[in-house]
Protein backbone atom coordinates (compact mmCIF):
# COMPACT_ATOMS: atom_id res chain seq x y z
CA UNK A 1 0.00 0.00 0.00
CA UNK A 2 2.77 2.58 0.63
CA UNK A 3 4.68 1.36 -2.39
CA UNK A 4 1.12 2.05 -4.46
CA UNK A 5 1.14 5.48 -2.48
CA UNK A 6 4.37 6.36 -3.46
CA UNK A 7 4.26 5.95 -6.89
CA UNK A 8 0.79 7.71 -7.20
CA UNK A 9 2.20 10.74 -5.71
CA UNK A 10 5.41 10.74 -7.77
CA UNK A 11 3.13 10.65 -11.01
CA UNK A 12 0.88 13.19 -9.91
CA UNK A 13 4.18 15.69 -8.96
CA UNK A 14 6.44 13.71 -11.93
CA UNK A 15 3.45 14.04 -15.04
CA UNK A 16 3.54 17.89 -15.16
CA UNK A 17 7.08 17.72 -16.30
CA UNK A 18 7.68 18.24 -20.42
CA UNK A 19 3.84 19.99 -20.35
CA UNK A 20 5.80 23.74 -18.68
CA UNK A 21 9.11 24.29 -20.70
CA UNK A 22 9.40 27.24 -17.96
CA UNK A 23 8.12 25.15 -15.18
CA UNK A 24 10.57 22.20 -16.31
CA UNK A 25 13.54 25.02 -16.68
CA UNK A 26 13.08 26.33 -13.07
CA UNK A 27 12.67 22.67 -11.29
CA UNK A 28 15.79 21.83 -13.19
CA UNK A 29 18.16 24.82 -11.70
CA UNK A 30 16.32 23.94 -8.33
CA UNK A 31 16.85 20.81 -8.40
CA UNK A 32 21.24 20.78 -9.70
CA UNK A 33 22.06 24.17 -8.28
CA UNK A 34 19.90 25.48 -5.11
CA UNK A 35 21.50 23.08 -2.72
CA UNK A 36 24.87 24.24 -3.52
CA UNK A 37 23.89 27.83 -3.87
CA UNK A 38 21.88 27.38 -0.19
CA UNK A 39 25.12 26.05 1.50
CA UNK A 40 27.22 29.11 -0.06
CA UNK A 41 24.99 31.81 1.07
CA UNK A 42 24.56 30.27 4.52
CA UNK A 43 28.20 30.22 5.26
CA UNK A 44 28.55 33.78 3.66
CA UNK A 45 25.77 34.75 6.24
CA UNK A 46 27.93 33.02 9.01
CA UNK A 47 30.79 34.50 8.14
CA UNK A 48 29.68 38.15 7.49
CA UNK A 49 27.85 37.52 11.39
CA UNK A 50 31.20 36.97 12.48
CA UNK A 51 33.23 39.67 10.68
CA UNK A 52 30.26 42.23 11.94
CA UNK A 53 30.71 40.97 15.50
CA UNK A 54 34.72 41.02 15.75
CA UNK A 55 34.57 43.49 18.18
CA UNK A 56 32.60 41.93 20.78
CA UNK A 57 35.68 38.45 21.88
CA UNK A 58 33.03 36.55 23.46
CA UNK A 59 30.25 36.72 20.58
CA UNK A 60 32.90 36.88 17.95
CA UNK A 61 33.58 33.17 19.29
CA UNK A 62 30.62 32.41 19.26
CA UNK A 63 30.42 32.90 15.44
CA UNK A 64 32.80 31.29 15.08
CA UNK A 65 31.17 27.97 17.36
CA UNK A 66 28.55 29.06 14.67
CA UNK A 67 29.96 28.01 11.70
CA UNK A 68 32.08 24.84 12.92
CA UNK A 69 28.39 23.45 13.64
CA UNK A 70 27.17 24.63 10.59
CA UNK A 71 30.04 21.94 8.79
CA UNK A 72 29.75 19.40 11.49
CA UNK A 73 25.95 19.39 10.60
CA UNK A 74 26.54 19.51 6.75
CA UNK A 75 29.22 16.42 7.65
CA UNK A 76 26.39 13.89 9.39
CA UNK A 77 24.04 14.90 6.88
CA UNK A 78 26.08 13.49 4.35
CA UNK A 79 27.79 10.35 6.08
CA UNK A 80 24.54 9.51 7.90
CA UNK A 81 22.23 10.25 4.64
CA UNK A 82 25.04 8.30 2.38
CA UNK A 83 25.07 5.49 5.33
CA UNK A 84 21.17 4.85 4.51
CA UNK A 85 21.18 5.30 0.65
CA UNK A 86 24.35 2.23 1.33
CA UNK A 87 22.12 0.23 3.28
CA UNK A 88 18.74 0.76 2.00
CA UNK A 89 20.25 0.80 -2.27
CA UNK A 90 16.79 1.58 -3.80
CA UNK A 91 16.70 2.59 -7.50
CA UNK A 92 15.75 5.48 -8.80
CA UNK A 93 11.96 6.07 -10.31
CA UNK A 94 13.25 5.96 -13.94
CA UNK A 95 15.04 2.41 -13.47
CA UNK A 96 12.02 0.78 -12.22
CA UNK A 97 8.77 2.92 -13.65
CA UNK A 98 8.26 3.50 -17.74
CA UNK A 99 6.04 6.36 -17.64
CA UNK A 100 8.40 8.36 -15.58
CA UNK A 101 9.52 11.60 -17.01
CA UNK A 102 12.91 12.08 -16.41
CA UNK A 103 14.64 15.77 -16.72
CA UNK A 104 17.68 14.74 -14.81
CA UNK A 105 19.91 11.02 -14.80
CA UNK A 106 21.55 10.28 -11.46
CA UNK A 107 23.40 6.93 -10.76
CA UNK A 108 21.51 3.93 -10.08
CA UNK A 109 20.30 2.40 -6.71
CA UNK A 110 20.87 5.66 -4.49
CA UNK A 111 17.56 7.01 -4.31
CA UNK A 112 16.51 6.65 -0.80
CA UNK A 113 16.41 8.92 0.94
CA UNK A 114 17.50 12.20 -0.89
CA UNK A 115 20.72 13.83 -0.13
CA UNK A 116 19.62 17.30 -1.67
CA UNK A 117 16.79 17.02 0.55
CA UNK A 118 18.36 16.13 3.80
CA UNK A 119 20.83 18.74 3.33
CA UNK A 120 18.36 21.88 2.57
CA UNK A 121 16.29 20.82 5.07
CA UNK A 122 19.42 20.04 7.48
CA UNK A 123 20.23 23.82 6.40
CA UNK A 124 17.02 25.17 7.00
CA UNK A 125 16.77 23.72 10.53
CA UNK A 126 20.17 25.41 11.19
CA UNK A 127 19.80 28.62 10.14
CA UNK A 128 16.10 28.65 12.03
CA UNK A 129 17.93 27.97 14.90
CA UNK A 130 19.69 31.02 14.37
CA UNK A 131 17.11 33.66 13.12
CA UNK A 132 13.37 32.55 12.76
CA UNK A 133 12.06 34.47 10.01
CA UNK A 134 15.28 33.29 7.57
CA UNK A 135 15.06 29.73 9.19
CA UNK A 136 10.68 29.61 8.12
CA UNK A 137 12.14 30.92 4.60
CA UNK A 138 14.68 27.98 4.09
CA UNK A 139 12.13 25.79 5.31
CA UNK A 140 9.94 26.95 2.26
CA UNK A 141 12.99 26.69 -0.08
CA UNK A 142 13.42 23.04 1.27
CA UNK A 143 10.28 21.93 0.43
CA UNK A 144 10.54 23.43 -2.92
CA UNK A 145 13.94 21.41 -3.81
CA UNK A 146 11.92 18.05 -2.36
CA UNK A 147 9.64 18.66 -4.41
CA UNK A 148 12.00 19.37 -7.35
CA UNK A 149 13.51 16.28 -7.19
CA UNK A 150 10.52 14.05 -7.57
CA UNK A 151 9.35 16.56 -10.51
CA UNK A 152 12.63 15.88 -12.49
CA UNK A 153 12.26 12.29 -12.37
CA UNK A 154 14.90 11.43 -9.51
CA UNK A 155 13.21 10.88 -6.16
CA UNK A 156 9.93 9.02 -5.17
CA UNK A 157 8.33 11.27 -2.19
CA UNK A 158 9.33 8.60 0.35
CA UNK A 159 12.90 9.81 -0.51
CA UNK A 160 12.21 13.06 -0.42
CA UNK A 161 9.83 12.95 3.25
CA UNK A 162 12.68 10.89 5.00
CA UNK A 163 15.18 13.06 3.58
CA UNK A 164 13.48 16.12 5.03
CA UNK A 165 13.15 14.31 8.65
CA UNK A 166 17.14 12.83 8.43
CA UNK A 167 18.48 16.40 7.79
CA UNK A 168 15.79 18.36 10.36
CA UNK A 169 16.93 15.46 13.01
CA UNK A 170 20.63 15.23 12.46
CA UNK A 171 20.39 19.47 12.36
CA UNK A 172 18.11 19.39 15.60
CA UNK A 173 20.67 16.87 17.36
CA UNK A 174 24.15 18.81 16.46
CA UNK A 175 22.70 22.42 17.22
CA UNK A 176 21.16 21.08 20.57
CA UNK A 177 24.86 19.36 21.53
CA UNK A 178 26.65 21.93 20.72
CA UNK A 179 24.79 25.26 21.29
CA UNK A 180 24.66 23.53 24.91
CA UNK A 181 28.82 24.17 25.46
CA UNK A 182 29.03 27.39 23.18
CA UNK A 183 26.31 29.36 25.22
Amino acid sequence: MLNTLNQKVFFFINHSALEFPVLDGFMVFVSRFLVQALIILVFVWLVFLAIKSKKDGSLFLKKIGDIFIFFITLSFVWAVTELIKGLVSLPRPHQVLEDTKTLLVHGSNDSFPSLHTSFSFALAYFVYSLSKRAGLMLFGIAFIIGISRIYVGVHYPLDVIVGAFVGVFISFVIVKIFKRYTL
